[in-house]
């Protein structure tokens, strides 16, 4: 019993020295250079290069009409006359009847208009006759002076005249209720809605419907404090009509499509919602559409008249303009930079750092952006010419981590001419 209780530890002990030998004389190798260099970290890398850039600035917003009216009747009636231009959807003409209204009594007043006329003339041709036989009979009489004006007649000529007048403001006035019976566009345009329909009778300054001009469109565009820096308009609107900002306007519904606008100006006040400015960037049709083919078909421009008249029709001419309510994404030609460092923005992380490579080995840099843009960042401050950045996305590393570079980028694919940048 006693030799069994020294055996077993004595086995223990002889089977750990032999591993330690064992271990001794069978080290474990150490990895290889080449090894070593397959597990560190590839990357892709770019220089940093002050190049021009040229700034976009990414907005939305909803087409609207720079001029809308809703008709209202000026006179009263039963209608009697709808024009199938005056239709939900339906374009028209400066001058187009749109709707009559029944006109027998203003026609009425008319010739009742007309007759009062032709009295008070005659009325006044009574007094200047009266008048000119007083005069003779003073004369005849021998007396001596001026007569006065009241042996003239005067008061009753003047009242006569004032009678022929007022007749005559009566005449216009029933000509003016004869011609608005008929309501007539003023200005060529679209019918946004109609509220009246044949055989109703309305009164005055009753609603008909609401129309809206085809000269040209707008959308509100919200920018963002630190975009207004990077769009030229001095004191919130465009110098001139040849300086006004570029302006491309995209949209997604049905088939993909673009418009080229131009930024006009920017609303007076911050807006209460959103907390944002709104610049407004107008759509001229004339412009966008029937002008430009005139212009490639003759080779010249036309002439102001004939763009205007280009303009009228032109939402007609062209149903592929947006449409009234149509969301819009909106790129702004802003400034265009002389020496800017612009790197992908998928590159900076947290909105502060970036991660650069020097000697194989990656480092953490911390950077100031000043403006950017859902694929650019342009840097304030943190990066120089000639240094390394690091594009591929490589999370959180530790400064100083071993790296390999699989690809050297030559120039920053943000700095290269975007082809959104051309409206």
């Amino acid at each position: 019993m006693l030799k069994r209780r020294f055996v077993v530890p004595a086995l223990i002990i002889g089977i750990l020295i032999l591993v330690a030998v064992l271990i001794v004389k069978n080290p474990p190798k150490q990895p290889s250079d080449a090894a070593d260099r397959r597990l560190q970290m590839a990357v892709s890398t770019m220089a940093v290069t002050p190049a021009k850039y040229q700034v976009v600035v990414e907005s939305y917003g909803r087409i609207e009409p720079v001029t809308k009216s809703f008709l209202v009747a000026q006179v009263g009636g039963q209608i009697v006359n709808v024009s199938q231009q005056f239709e939900n959807g339906r374009t028209f003409d400066k001058g187009d009847a749109l709707l009559r209204i029944d006109n027998r009594d203003y026609r009425a007043n008319l010739k009742v208009a007309e007759a009062a006329l032709l009295d008070a003339k005659r009325v006044l041709i009574e007094e200047q006759a009266r008048g000119r036989l007083a005069k003779d009979d003073w004369r005849r009489s021998g007396k001596s002076g001026e007569p006065d004006s009241l042996v003239l007649r005067e008061p009753q000529l003047l009242a006569a005249k004032a009678g022929v007048l007022s007749a005559e403001a009566s005449l216009d006035k029933a000509k003016l209720d004869l011609s608005r019976t008929v309501l007539r566009a003023p200005y060529s345009g679209r019918v946004l809605a109609r509220s009246v329909d044949l055989g109703q009778v309305v009164s005055v300054n009753e609603r008909l419907g609401e129309i809206y001009s085809s000269h040209a469109l707008q959308v509100r565009l919200p920018l963002r404090n630190r975009d207004l820096a990077y769009v030229k308009l001095e004191n919130g609107v465009a110098p001139s009509a040849e300086h006004e900002p570029d302006v491309r306007l995209l949209s997604s519904i049905g088939e993909s499509a673009a418009w080229p606008a131009h930024l006009t100006r920017t609303e007076a006040a911050i807006d209460d919602a959103s907390r944002q400015l709104h610049v407004v960037a107008e759509l001229r049709p004339a412009v966008t559409g029937a002008e430009q083919n005139v212009t490639e078909a003759n080779g010249k421009k036309p002439d102001s008249e004939s763009a205007q008249t280009l303009g009228n029709a032109s939402l007609e001419k062209h149903p592929s303009l947006p449409r009234i309510g149509q969301y819009v994404t909106a790129h702004i030609l802003g400034t265009q930079l002389g020496q800017a460092i612009v790197v992908p923005l998928q590159s900076v992380y947290q909105g502060s750092f970036v991660y650069l490579v020097e000697d194989g080995h990656v480092y953490r840099r911390g950077i100031e952006i000043a403006w950017q843009n859902q694929q650019d960042a342009l840097i304030k401050a943190g990066l120089q010419g000639g240094e390394q950045l690091v594009v591929t996305p490589i999370g959180q590393v530790v400064s100083g981590t071993p790296v390999k570079v699989v690809e050297d980028l030559p120039a920053s694919a943000a700095q290269q001419q975007n082809s959104l940048v051309t409206p």
